[in-house]
């Protein structure tokens, strides 16, 4: 082989390894090196617990409510797995609307608004239109539990301010996140441990769980992929996974369709549902009422 053509084989070799990784390295030569843009975070490195909950806080002061139109549920409750669709209304205080639906119909309705709470299920049978009022929640929980509770979910959709003298903070070294700890009790008296997440870097809720006295899991949700509004600057977690170990149900939600402060939303949006199909069960009582 001639030094020409031997020259030209190595400069096809050359040009094979630089079209991969070998020469990842060499893509740069001959151009000055940009140097990395900064991360900014939203809080500081060593940032108090009123820094925190304030940030926090100011973001849910923006927000009076938010409507979801187009929500996609991947759900699954002991060995059954289920995909279905739903559309959300929640809206300061306490209101709340969770209509879920499948290829068969209604499946699930979750509702809450300044005096009762109330749920019902396909899978119910009897049909059963369970409610309580929010004072009598206590009461409630010890005859139904409820894998996620009306309070607990306002809190992972952003409606609920935290308090900043019930907390305490923790942060893992080299950690962006910072937790936020409170400690309650549930309506069996036994001992209960809230954490809210908070990413340092974007400012955002990125989880809430809650723990027993064990240490063991009793509901959790993980907040991802924010939706910044652009009229009020409010982040909206577009996608929700949300777990209940005791209960054996996780539910994955994508939400989309998102509207945040709507100018208006019907009062019947929020009302106790009018259903003569369903038999109405105060939790709070003994004896059960018809409709």
């Amino acid at each position: 082989m001639s030094r020409h053509l031997r020259g030209f084989v190595w400069a096809l070799v050359l040009v094979q390894l630089c079209s991969g990784l070998a020469c990842a390295g060499m893509r740069g030569w001959g151009r000055k090196s940009q140097p990395e843009p900064e991360v900014v975070c939203v809080l500081p490195s060593d940032a108090s617990i009123e820094d925190i909950v304030g940030h926090v806080n100011q973001q849910v002061a923006q927000l009076d409510g938010w409507t979801a139109d187009k929500i996609k549920i991947d759900a699954r409750m002991g060995p059954y797995h289920m995909p279905l669709e739903a559309n959300l209304h929640v809206q300061k205080p306490q209101n709340l609307r969770l209509l879920v639906t499948s290829l068969a119909g209604q499946e699930l309705e979750l509702g809450s608004n300044d005096e009762h709470f109330w749920y019902w299920s396909r899978q119910d049978n009897p049909k059963l239109l369970m409610y309580c009022a929010h004072s009598e929640m206590d009461v409630a929980q010890q005859r139904l539990e409820i894998p996620f509770e009306p309070d607990w979910l306002l809190e992972v959709l952003s409606i609920r301010p935290i308090d900043a003298e019930r907390v305490t903070l923790q942060k893992a070294p080299n950690s962006r996140a910072y937790s936020l700890v409170t400690h309650s009790r549930a309506p069996s008296g036994h001992p209960l441990k809230r954490i809210t997440v908070v990413d340092a870097c974007t400012g955002h809720v990125i989880e809430h769980s809650i723990y027993d006295g064990f240490g063991q899991v009793v509901a959790q949700a993980y907040l991802r992929d924010h939706h910044i509004d652009p009229q009020s600057g409010v982040a909206i977690p577009r996608r929700i996974k949300l777990s209940s170990p005791p209960a054996q149900v996780t539910m994955d939600l994508k939400i989309r369709g998102i509207h945040c402060n709507p100018t208006h939303t019907p009062d019947r949006i929020f009302e106790l549902p009018e259903n003569g199909k369903l038999q109405l069960v105060n939790l709070a009582d003994d004896h059960r009422q018809t409709r």
